[in-house]
This record gives C-alpha cells, structure tokens and sequence, in this order.
C-alpha cells in the first residue's frame, strides 16, 4: 500500500472487524481523507507514528486502538498538532487484549494508567480542531491541553465517554468556543466543583467573569457516583453559562439538583433517574435570599422530571417569598414521570404559558383540587391554567378526586379553568366519579381509561345542572377504554339543550359490562368502534318520536366491530348508511347480521379473524353471512367464501378467513352459475384484497357473453396464500395494480388466445415480496408494450431468477427496476 503515493481519499467507512491497517500507510503522504486510523499490535500492523507525514488529512478522523499504544512517547510521534486541516478528532483507547480484563474490573497497574495518560497527552491536537471525542480512556486525570482556551480555541464540541477511572474535570468553563459538552459513564467522578468552571485559574478578564460563555449543550448522564454538583458563584460577579440552551440530567446518586433557575438562557431541562433527590425548593430555582424581585428560569420551555423515585416535597416557595420569585414564566411543556412518593403536586395552574402536561406514574397523589389549579391569585377574576391545550393524567393509582370547581372557596370570585384546553387522556385511578369536564369550551378530543370504579356517566360528567348550554361544545372524539365496571353512560338531556354537538367519533374498548348506550348522539357523528363490549344494547330516545338526535342518523359513515360488540354484533337494522365496515374476530356466539343487505351505501366491507364463516340459505336471506364457531357448529365450516353482497357502491373488498375449500366460486359473485347472466357484478369494485387464506387453493373469474366482474377493478393483493395455484385468467383491463406475496405455489393458467400473457396491457406496478410463485421466475407472462411497467418492487428471498432479464420477452421499464432489499442485484434491461 505504500507505493499509493499519490492516493488522496481512502474510504473505509462501514469496516468495524478492521483490527488495525497495513504498515506503510504513512508513505501516502498525498492522502486527505482516511477516516479511520486503527493502531494494531499485531505483526504488520501500523504504528501511531504513521499518521506524522499525512499532515494533509481533512474533515473526521477517528484513530482507534489506543490502548495497544506501548510506549507513551509515540504518540507524539503522531504530530496530530501540525495537521491543521483535520476538524474533528475521535479517540478511542480500545485496550491491546490482555488488558481487557484487568480494565473492566478497574484492575489496570498503575504503570499502564500513566502510559495511558501519557499517550492522550501527546495527541494535542492543532488549534483549528472543532470537535473532540474522547472514548473508553482509563486514565485518572486529563491532559493539562484540554485546559488551555488558546491550544483549543476554536472547541465547539467535546464529548467523553466511558473514561471510568476520572476522578475531576478539567477546567473546561475556559474553552471560549465550547457549545456542545456530552459527558458518559464517568464512574469514578462524585464531584463536580467550582474548578469546573475554570474561575481563578486563566489570565485573562474574560474568564474570571465568564464561564462556558458560548455553550448551548450540556449532558450528563450515566454518571453513577456523581453525588454533588456546586453551582454557586464564588463572589457576585461571576456569569455561568450565559448561552446554555438544553440540559440532559443521569445521574442516580446526585442529592440534590443544582440552582438551575439563574441560568438566564435556559430552555430546556430534562432530569432522569435522580433517586437520591427528595426535595425540590427554592434552592432549585436560584434564589440566594432576601432582596429584589427574580425570575427564576426565565426562559424555560420544556421541563421533564423522570424516575425521581424518593421525591416527597416540590415547593414552589412563592408564598414564603412574599411574591419576590416569579417561576418559569415561558415554561409551555411539562412532564413529570415515575415520581412513586410525591403526594401533593405544585400549583401548576399558575404557570401563565403551560401548554401540555403530562403526568404518569404519580402512584401517590389522592386529591387534585384548588392547590392544583393554583386558585387563589390577586385581583380580578381568576384563569387557572390559562394557556393548558393538551393534559394526560395516566397511571395515578390513588387518586380519588379530580375537582374542577368554579368557584374560589375563601372570596367567592369566579374561577376559569383549562379555558383552552382541546385534549384530555385520563388513564388509571380510584375516581369513582368523572370531573365535570363537559364545561370545558374548547376540548375537542377526550380519552379515558382504566378507571375500575366507576360504573356510571351521568350528568355530573357534564357539568351543567340542568342549564340550558351546550356541553362538551367542541369535542370531536371520545374514547372509553378498559373500564371495566362501568354500566350505564347516560345521555338524557334537557329541553333546549345540547350534548356534545359536534362529535364526529366514538371508540369503546373492553368495557364488559355497559350495558345501555343511549341515543342522543348528534347529527356529526361518522365514526363507531365497539370492541369487546358484550352486553352492550341500544335504548331509542323517548323524548323525540322522530329521532333526529338518535343513533340512527343517516351520516354514521364508518363501524369497526371487534369481537363481542354486543347487540351491534348481531344487529345492522338502525345503521342503514354505513359506507365502511370492518368486522375483526366476531365472537362464537354470534348469530346474524340483521340489516347488513340494506346497506346501500356501503364502499368498503372488511372481514378478519371470520374463521368459521358459512354461508345463509338463500330462502332465509339474500345476503350471506352467518358466522358460527360455537359448539355444536364448529364442523360446519366454510365449503366456499360466501356469496358477497350486490353493493352497487362496493368499492374496497378484503377477505381474511381460512376457508376449508378450494375454490372462489359463481357464487362469491352473487349469480349461480357464469352462463347466461349479463349483468355487472362488483360494478365499482376497485380494490381487492385477499390474505391469510391458507387453503384457498382456486379463484375462477369465468365471464359469459355480455357478462362483465369486476369492470372497474385497479389493483388486485394476494397475501400469504400458500395454496392458491392459479390466477384468473381473464382479468378486467382496467387493472394497474398487482401485489403478490407468499404465494409460492401460484402459476398462471394459460388463456384461449394466441398471446402467451395475461389479459391486461395495462400494469404499471407489480410488488413482488417473499416468494410470489411463477412471478417471481418469468415475468415473461407479462406483454411487452411500452408502457407495461412504472416499477417492480422485490425483496430478499423473492428468488428472482436471472432469466428475467435475458428473456426474449422480457418487460421494458419506463423508471429503474427497483430491488429493495434484494439478495441479487439485478439491473434493469437496457
């Protein structure tokens, strides 16, 4: 390799088993781009000392294997000074194997440590250098360049990891360009004191009063024995980190959390893990004491506290301070996680730009109330959570009472709460009664779960005793989830009164025993998903003979219905314009599908997990569906797929049912043989999808004269169909679209005319996945007009045949062939 004498660029990205590169790279003293610099202590391997003469690398150099180096003194050999165009520098002491051991067990003789500190201070690098990565170095102590502001001017970025046996930081507060520091499992490190700061120690006015003055970034994390962390200002006039934008907090064992609150730029914080912390007050926020009035975080945005698993007290300190200390006033996103011993929260209502809050795991807190909402200001009326748009309460195992009065207790003012609140996630608890969020202005979208103790939603859910208002004026969608004793929802309302006037969805999941859902539902609902709730009824209003508020409104456009969904299970007669219907693992005991041939303005009907589906007697019913797995009917299984309905609007088709036969028959299309009917069939059927059909073995299309399926039919799925042998072989011209996959026993029946291809010119898009049969070898079934193909998509194990491309019937591409994931690279034909 040392004659490439003039080589420039050596890429060799992407190559981590390279243990070490060849002796004579140090000969390419023309080469500019390396990337990686691997020291081997093999024969053969090149030496650090290599890198002397290639003084023309640019960009990102990673040197690894340091910790082979055996003599301290070649890596300065190295002269990573002089390479002044290299930008960024990635050290990493990857030790020589028979110190594997001894450093993972923190075993390294002293000996080894001090050669090990010895090489790191040979690769000061030249001052242009931007960024530095110091990894897996075992030394005790940092090179005394790091603390040189001049030898590292132009720092921006510093990141060290995995340096385990570091017991101080340098002075990094003197690097006058440092925006970036990221410091990793430093487990020896149980203090960081004011020299981190670089106070005292450089010569210039600039550094006595200014520490980390351009940096933005701050992380520290995994730092396992790191108990205190001194954050205050030796004298007055000292600044730290006046540009620092975000902090990232790990460290398990740190008592308490340094004065954050002075930083003045300060934007986002997120604390993890902090198990040692079990107060946060005052001292958190920066306040020194008596004196002018101060703002603690000034410009916060987000906040995150998670797992501070021995907090008990989080104290404001406002009302002790007279008013003095005014906190987080820009702080717009809250979350708070896994806080197992805190009992009462904060007046977060206060905070006059608090956007969303989200609180999880609070396993301690009983009560949210007046102190919650923060109620209790000066002057005129009272706006608690002014600003609040989105709030998830989840995982609050012992809370027992939500209120949300309106009301202040002690002057009798007017309260306004969540005035623009749009979404609530209320999720696990002890409430027996839901809070009267239907006063709510603006919530648009509202989710509950897990709550085991209520069993009714009456009109205190609403909020309105008896007042002739909307309630819930803006929600839009509901979810009920998991609640496992709730009976009854009520939804009788007043004269001149609207409930939730403009909801549009509705989602109920597990509610096993509600038994009665009401009617009063408003003329915007579109959307209905039941799952698993088996007692489920319908009660028809009474109050309205004519029903315009009732379930039944003609603009219900979709219903989802998994397993037991109760009377909605058996019964389709007060959904008569439904356009979208899927049905997903329908229980054992269900019986029939009243209504479903009355829905005329059905487009898309999808079936899963109907493993027993069986066909109705035509004397009984036009339409065909009867799903039966019970005892007593669990032999009768499908002889056919079921004749499917004549929707002259069915436009979207699936089938997921594993049939016993065979065959996709006349009757699939609703006729009871081919000959002699000329009439369309599936008129506007655009999309059919069949998957998870294990037996299916046949699909006849067989026209008669005059007789047209499927005439509008683009695009054609078949997925995890094992034994389907054949496609149709007349296919509809208007078919663009096929997607085959795991289909590995499909062939192609031959036609009665000349041409040996399918009967569709008109293909743009064929996907191939996994093994798609004969189409994974010979695409010569497809003809050959210009404008066959936009593209085929195949993935590995689609066993592409090389044949492919030499045929004489090959297909011609009007974009690339593309082969994602491919195990043959196959270029497209010329």
């Amino acid at each position: 390799m040392g004659r490439l004498i003039n080589l420039r660029h050596l890429n060799i990205k992407h190559t981590d088993d390279l243990m070490y590169l060849p002796e004579g790279i140090g000969k390419l003293s023309s080469l500019q781009c390396l990337y990686k610099f691997t020291v081997g202590g093999a024969s053969g391997a090149a030496h650090i000392q290599e890198l002397k003469d290639l003084n023309l690398l640019q960009g990102y150099l990673i040197i690894g294997g340091l910790g082979r180096v055996e003599v301290a003194n070649e890596a300065c050999g190295a002269e990573l000074k002089e390479k002044q165009s290299l930008h960024a520098l990635d050290l990493d002491f990857e030790p020589k194997e028979s110190e594997i051991i001894e450093r993972n067990q923190g075993q390294l003789l002293s000996s080894a440590l001090e050669r090990m500190e010895g090489v790191l201070q040979g690769l000061q690098p030249h001052r242009n250098l931007k960024e530095l990565y110091i990894r897996n170095y075992p030394g005790i102590k940092f090179p005394s360049w790091m603390m040189e502001e001049l030898l590292l001017y132009h720092l921006n970025r510093l990141e060290l990891h995995d340096c385990i046996n570091c017991t101080e930081l340098p002075a990094l507060g003197k690097l006058l360009s440092l925006e970036v520091l990221k410091t990793y499992r430093l487990h020896k490190l149980n203090k960081i004191g004011i020299e981190f700061y670089g106070f005292g120690t450089g010569s210039g006015r600039v550094n006595r009063e200014a520490s980390f003055p351009k940096l933005k970034e701050l992380h520290i994390k995994d730092m396992d024995s790191l108990e205190e962390w001194d954050f205050v200002l030796v004298g007055g006039e000292e600044v730290i980190m006046p540009c620092l934008r975000e902090i990232h907090l790990d460290c398990k064992n740190l008592k308490a959390l340094p004065a954050l609150g002075k930083l003045p730029s300060l934007e986002l914080l997120r604390v993890f893990n902090m198990h040692q912390v079990k107060h946060i007050g005052v001292d958190f926020y920066g306040f020194g004491g008596p004196g002018n009035r101060i703002i603690a975080f000034p410009r916060l945005e987000t906040l995150q506290f998670s797992g501070m698993h021995n907090l008990q007290l989080w104290d404001t300190g406002v009302e002790e301070l007279e008013g003095k200390l005014i906190i987080m006033p820009c702080l717009r996103h809250l979350f708070i996680e896994n806080i197992v011993k805190l009992k009462v929260l904060p007046a977060f209502g206060k905070l006059p730009s608090l956007e969303v809050l989200d609180i999880r795991d609070a396993r301690e807190i009983e009560h949210l109330g007046s102190e919650f909402n923060g109620i209790g200001g000066v002057g005129g009326v009272n706006i608690s959570f002014p600003k609040l748009a989105r709030l998830r309460l989840s995982s609050m195992y012992k809370l027992e009472e939500w209120d949300l009065g309106v009301e202040d207790e002690n002057n009798g003012k007017e309260i306004i709460i969540m005035p623009c609140i749009r979404q609530i996630h209320l999720e696990g608890g002890k409430l027996r009664t839901l809070s009267s969020l239907g006063k709510l202005p603006c919530l648009e979208e509202l989710e509950i779960g897990e709550l085991d103790e209520v069993k009714h939603i009456g009109p205190e859910f609403y909020g309105v005793n008896g007042a002739k208002i909307a309630v819930f004026p803006r929600l839009k969608k509901l979810i009920l989830y998991e609640m496992e004793n709730l009976e009854e929802w009520e939804l009788e309302v007043a004269e001149g009164q609207e409930i939730m006037p403009r909801l549009s969805s509705i989602k109920f999941t597990d509610c096993r025993k509600l038994k009665v859902l009401r009617s009063h539902f408003p003329h915007t609902l579109k959307k209905l998903k039941f799952s698993y709730c088996p007692e489920l009824t319908w009660r028809p209003p009474t109050y309205s003979p004519a029903a315009s508020n009732s379930l039944s409104h003609p603009l219900i456009e979709k219903l989802k219905l998994c397993r037991d969904a109760g009377v909605f299970s058996r019964s389709l007669l007060f959904l008569p314009n439904i356009k979208y219907l899927y049905i997903v693992d329908p229980p054992e005991t269900a019986t029939f599908l009243q209504g479903l041939s009355e829905l005329k303005e059905l487009q898309r009907l999808r079936l899963e997990g109907c493993n027993s589906l069986v066909c109705m007697p035509e004397e009984e019913d036009p339409i065909a569906f009867l799903m039966y797995s019970g005892k007593g009917r669990a032999q009768q299984s499908m002889q056919s797929i079921p004749r499917t309905i004549h929707h002259p609007k069915l436009g979207i088709m699936h089938h997921a049912c594993e049939v016993t036969h065979i065959a996709i028959i006349p009757e699939f299309y609703g006729v009871n043989s081919y000959a002699g009917v000329k009439v369309a069939v599936f008129p506007e059927l655009k999309k059919l999808n069949l998957f998870d059909m294990k037996n299916l073995e046949e699909w006849e299309l067989g026209t008669a004269e005059g007789q047209q399926i499927m005439p509008c039919l683009c695009s054609i799925e078949l997925r995890r169909c094992p034994n389907v042998k054949a496609l149709p072989h007349h296919l509809p011209q208007t078919l663009r679209e096929i997607h085959i996959s795991n289909c590995p026993n499909l062939t192609w029946r031959p036609t009665t005319s000349p041409s040996n291809c399918l009967s569709c010119p008109l293909i743009e898009k064929l996907e191939l996945f996994e093994d798609a049969g004969v189409f994974s070898r010979l695409l010569s079934l497809i003809p050959t007009q210009p404008q066959v193909f936009g593209y085929i998509i195949s993935t590995k194990n689609s066993n592409i045949s090389p044949w492919l491309i030499r045929t004489q019937r090959a297909p011609k591409f009007n974009t690339p062939l593309s082969l994602r994931q491919s195990s043959q690279s196959i270029p497209p034909p010329s």
